[in-house]
């Protein structure tokens, strides 16, 4: 995969910049990459397919409703928006030819932000269950 080696991929400082912080919330303010990003940190890598199976059904079982053209609007907004904006900012890496997409190496302060948001989203899941 074509890797961008920018702030994570070259991890020698595990301290976030307020910059950088505000970039990683920024891009996580999405629930729909916020899901890509979890289930890439539980299985490594996942095909674009997948992942729109991921998004879709994650929506589905949250009680949303799904129109017949969902599957297809999700796969083309993950392609054209969200896998870019993911790997724009070194969270993930993100092969268009292959269409797959993988975790990118993360350094120990962005782990512990992307473990922090997880588990408010699983809190605010809870909640309103």
């Amino acid at each position: 995969m074509d890797r961008h080696h920018n702030q994570e991929a070259t991890v020698t400082n595990n301290r976030l910049t307020a910059q950088r912080l505000d970039t990683l919330l920024d891009v996580l303010s999405s629930e729909p990459r916020r899901m890509v990003v979890a289930y890439l940190r539980e299985h490594g890598s996942a095909s674009v397919d997948e992942l729109t199976d991921v998004v879709v059904g994650w929506s589905q079982a949250r009680g949303e409703r799904v129109a017949d053209d969902t599957w297809e609007q999700t796969r083309t907004v993950l392609y054209h928006n969200h896998l870019p904006a993911l790997a724009a900012v070194d969270l993930v890496a993100y092969d268009v030819d292959e269409q797959t997409v993988e975790i990118a190496p993360l350094s120990s302060a962005t782990t512990e932000l992307l473990s922090t948001v997880q588990e408010l989203e699983h809190t605010l899941t809870d909640s309103a269950n």
